[in-house]
C-alpha cells in the first residue's frame, strides 16, 4: 500500500514514515498542505491511504482530504475529534508501532467493507 503522511512536526513525521515503511508500506511524507500540492511524486501515483495531522501550519487535514477525494484516511491529533467528525481519529501520543498496527487494522476493515 502507498501511504501519504502529512505531519508538520519533523520528529513525528520521521517516526510515522519509518514505522510504516518497516510494516511494508511505500511511504511519502511531507510537512504541509502546500507540499502535498507542489512536491513531485506526492499525488501521482495516488496514495491508497492518508495519515494526517489534524492541524498543519498551513491548513487542516480537511484541506488534504479535499485534494484527494475518495482516498481513505486516518487523522492523528493531540486534540479530541470535532463533534462532526466521522472516520478514524487517533489521539497523540501515538508510537510508530501503534500507528502501523492501526493502519493495518484500518486497511483490513476497508477490504472487508467496514470503516469509513
Amino acid at each position: 500500500m502507498r501511504v501519504l503522511v502529512v505531519e508538520d512536526h519533523d520528529s513525528q513525521r520521521a517516526l510515522y514514515a519509518e514505522a510504516l515503511q518497516e510494516a511494508g508500506h511505500e511511504v511519502v511524507a511531507v510537512a504541509s498542505v502546500r507540499e502535498v500540492v507542489h512536491h513531485p511524486g506526492v499525488l501521482v501515483p495516488r496514495p491508497d491511504v492518508l495519515v494526517l495531522d489534524h492541524t498543519l501550519g498551513d491548513g487542516t487535514h480537511e484541506d488534504v482530504v479535499r485534494l484527494l477525494p475518495g482516498v481513505r484516511y486516518l487523522v492523528v491529533s493531540g486534540a479530541p475529534p470535532p463533534e462532526h467528525f466521522i472516520g478514524c481519529w487517533l489521539c497523540k501520543p501515538v508510537s510508530g508501532r501503534q500507528l502501523a498496527q492501526c493502519v493495518r487494522h484500518f486497511l483490513s476493515e476497508q477490504r472487508e467493507g467496514g470503516g469509513r
